[in-house]
């Protein structure tokens, strides 16, 4: 559990591009120009960098988490989903239920995500 865990919050916080918990960050950016590798990648002379193209714009972040809120889910299944999901803070709360979601229900959300990512 705690593997699935750590791999969830790392794909989550980078697409959510949160800066506090994404592995996406200046000190990775830089060990990828010290490599030579992807160019469009790397941070400018102020440490300043692009976000990845997996990280979801403000408007596409807020839509996603909407969607994640509206999520209704039969008796039993889940917790209520819509008090794990912050819309002001922009951020997941308890991201043991969205596991839950993601890796066992992925046929009903995955769609709703890949339609995000495309807009």
């Amino acid at each position: 559990m705690h593997i699935e865990k750590n791999v969830y919050d790392n794909v989550l916080y980078i697409l959510l591009n949160d800066p506090k918990k994404s592995k996406d960050n200046l000190k990775v950016r830089k060990v990828l120009k010290e490599m030579g590798t992807r160019k469009k990648l790397w941070p400018d002379d102020k440490g300043r960098f692009q976000p990845s193209v997996f990280s979801l714009s403000k408007t596409k972040k807020k839509t996603f988490l909407q969607t994640l809120k509206n999520v209704k889910m039969s008796d039993g299944y889940s917790s209520n989903i819509s008090r794990c999901v912050d819309l002001k803070g922009g951020n997941i709360l308890d991201s043991r239920v969205m596991i839950d979601i993601f890796l066992w229900n992925n046929y009903y959300l995955l769609p709703y995500v890949m339609f995000y990512q495309t807009m």
